[in-house]
């Protein structure tokens, strides 16, 4: 013989099977619960409100080490301070 526990939300109140196996569903469709649509896992496909791309470079020691002393200084990321140096260069002089 099993016995079904009782299942309970942060506040103590009973959870319906029916609303678990409803919650169920939308986690796999990868949606949460006052969220509108489905969540995407990773990096932001965006900057800003433009679609972004991306692009790898490598550094020495000491300029990743400037890059996020700047970073910090100025509250922003990494990559935030790399667009602004890199629009700022591609200025038309």
């Amino acid at each position: 013989m099993s016995a079904t526990k009782a299942i309970r939300d942060i506040n103590g109140k009973l959870i319906s099977a029916a609303r678990i196996d409803e919650l169920f569903e939308q986690a796999e469709a990868g949606i949460l619960p006052g969220r509108p649509g489905p969540v995407r896992m990773g990096r932001p496909l965006s900057v800003g409100h433009q679609p972004a791309g991306t692009r790898t470079v490598r550094l020495t020691a000491e300029m990743d080490a400037d890059l996020v002393a700047r970073a910090e200084r100025e509250h922003v990321t990494p990559s935030h301070v790399m667009r602004e140096a890199l629009a700022a260069y591609l200025v038309p002089a």
